[in-house]
């Protein structure tokens, strides 16, 4: 049989042959020490320059309540005799997390409580290779630890004690775990099923609602689910069976995670009843409204406009390339070259319609920050690094047209200069931006394509080598360079406590706030320095609300430590009566837009040494 040439297909045949760019990504052993130095080393950098604000420091003060917790019910509900605590319905493994941290480092410590987040990023680095080797063996892997590690939201989740890394590090280890059980489902019992029921139970109790996406998104994939894309009635006949026996595992997988997570549940609903179940679902703060009037701007379109503008700077690197590889991952859902592309297909875009669905839900709900959208963009963190591993490794093995490669370039970097706009004070609408998106990305899509099709190949090999290289490190660098950074808030209130935490032991904690609210960055601030002291919150300063004597305690021998918010003329108060001496130990500071001073209230006869504060 003869076959017709054209003359561009003898260029072609008659070229060097196209090779792909690292062959290194396929020698997983000896890629593992890297992985192992992304996991940890990167999230240092955010570790250290964490700071506690309005919103996180409220997930800290939970960890406090839990580790001053002197029964069970306390240990369970923490927070539940704080009334102004929105947080109280909220699952509850991140605090007990974070009091495990108090427990081994001492609640004085300030990194204490992002000890927790940092550590599940890191497992969530490591859990991501083995789910990227399991789906695309070993070429992407690499790139998949790379773009965790060092992804904008992951970095600014472990500067928060909140639940997001623990929700992302189970629902890692729920699809792994459940992965390997679909890569033979001939059995009902398997190890890997018990890790799944167990991951998914400990999710109910870090990510709530979260756990019930994630156990829809695999029941969408088993229904979905063809081992055999070909063979007529006897692959349709296997793959039902198949079905049948995966749907049987995700009811004993359901059964395990109610028996790990759900006695929580069940004890709140019947303490609570509906009030816990809907906000539970929703993910609200219990009373946050009053927060907002007073501590931080009510909640408007503009939280939604903040989260949006959050969500562009995160994925300003990599937007072109997810674009890529979502086209890749349509083309294998209609038209898969193998059954384990159309499988991994399913598994993505189910994935990602479901989470981008309940995202767009939370948008309309706004709340403080937007902060129930927030675990459906943790949800949503790992569909869309693998789209972008899918693109970049595209890429890498040659198997892409330049013309695409030149335009997912494009429209990352003007993507980044569209994000980057959003970073100085004046910011652009996201409207505008994505204007810029779409013009600077065919311009750049454009001029890119031209010039690469001119190259030989060995010139077009080097340039896409550069091409990838510089896109990941710009990730890290952007990654970095976006990163919150303490604000002159949190320095001042860092200088203020590394002077109180030098002082003797007090008898009592008292701050005066307006209307009696504590500021959260402040009251996390005073109990972490002393724990066990009786704490109250006064919007005065008469002796009955400052310096309440405890029953049967007649003789004050320690001072109390007072800290005024409410003052604005910043004058020494008057002694409260009986022979109080009042001691001012800082100078006014600005928080909040207040000023913030600290005073020492001293009983008669008691000698304090006041030494510490000369250093």
């Amino acid at each position: 049989m003869s076959t017709n040439l054209s003359d561009k297909d003898l260029v072609r045949l008659s070229g060097e042959p196209v090779g792909e760019l690292f062959p290194l990504l396929h020698r997983s052993h000896a890629l593992v020490p890297l992985v192992a130095v992304l996991a940890f080393v990167p999230g240092i950098i955010a570790l250290t320059n964490a700071s506690l604000d309005t919103a996180t420091s409220l997930w800290a003060l939970r960890g406090l309540d839990c580790y001053v917790a002197d029964s069970f019910d306390s240990w369970l509900e923490p927070g539940q005799g704080a009334d102004e605590s929105p947080l109280k319905y909220h699952p509850p493994l991140a605090s007990w997390l974070v009091a495990g941290s108090f427990h081994l480092f001492g609640p004085h410590f300030t990194y204490a409580p992002f000890v927790p987040s940092y550590l599940m990023s890191a497992f969530s680095v490591l859990l991501m290779y083995r789910l990227v080797k399991r789906l695309m063996h070993t070429s992407g892997a690499l790139i998949a630890a790379v773009l965790t590690c060092c992804h904008g939201q992951v970095l600014s989740s472990i500067q928060s004690p909140g639940p997001e890394m623990t929700e992302l590090c189970l629902i890692l280890a729920t699809v792994n775990c459940f992965l390997s059980y679909a890569e033979s489902p001939r059995r009902l019992w398997q190890w890997s099923l018990l890790g799944c029921g167990l991951s998914l139970g400990l999710l109910v109790m870090a990510g709530g609602p979260v756990a019930l996406a994630m156990g829809a998104v695999l029941v969408l994939y088993s229904l979905l689910y063809r081992q055999r894309q070909r063979g007529g009635p006897l692959a349709t006949s296997y793959n039902r069976q198949v079905s049948r026996m995966m749907l049987k595992a995700l009811v004993l997988i359901t059964l395990l995670a109610a028996i790990v997570g759900g006695w929580w549940f069940g004890l709140m609903f019947a303490r609570h009843g509906k009030e816990f179940v809907v906000t539970w679902l929703a993910g609200d703060w219990v009373g946050g409204q009053r927060f907002c009037t007073l501590l931080m701007s009510a909640a408007d379109d503009t939280q939604v406009m903040r989260v949006l503008q959050d969500w562009m700077i995160w994925h300003g690197t990599v937007i072109g390339w997810q674009i890529l590889g979502f086209v890749r991952i349509a083309k294998n859902w209609l038209a898969p070259e193998t059954e384990s592309d159309g499988r991994n297909a399913r598994l993505l875009l189910v994935w990602f319609f479901v989470g981008a669905g309940l995202w767009l839900a939370a948008l309309g709900n706004p709340v403080l920050y937007g902060r129930p959208s927030l675990r459906w963009q943790i949800f949503m963190i790992t569909p869309g690094i693998l789209f972008a591993t899918i693109g970049l490794n595209e890429v890498i093995e040659r198997r892409v047209a330049l013309r695409y490669v030149a335009i997912a370039m494009g429209i990352s970097l003007a993507w980044m200069l569209a994000a980057g706009l959003l970073l100085v004070p004046h910011r652009v609408s996201p409207l505008t931006a994505a204007a810029l998106v779409l013009y600077f990305g065919g311009v750049f899509g454009f001029a890119g394509w031209q010039y690469l099709r001119t190259w030989k190949e060995r010139h077009r090999r080097r340039l896409l080598q550069v091409i990838t290289l510089g896109m990941l490190c710009g990730h890290v660098i952007w990654s970095e360079v976006t990163l919150k950074v303490p604000g002159s808030d949190a320095q001042r209130m860092a200088h203020l406590r590394s002077k109180l935490a030098s002082a003797e032991q007090v008898a009592g904690v008292t701050l005066v706030a307006p209307e009696a609210i504590a500021p959260p960055q402040v009251k996390f601030m005073l109990r972490s320095l002393w724990p066990h002291a009786p704490f109250t919150v006064s919007n005065s300063w008469p002796q009955s609300q400052v310096v309440p004597i405890p029953r049967g305690q007649e003789m004050i021998t320690e001072p109390y430590l007072v800290l005024d918010w409410s003052r604005r003329d910043l004058a020494i108060p008057p002694a409260p009566a009986g022979g109080w001496q009042v001691k001012r130990l800082s100078e006014p500071i600005r928080f909040l837009g207040r000023k913030l001073s600290a005073n020492l209230l001293i009983p008669q006869g008691v000698q304090v040494s006041l030494g510490w504060l000369e250093e």
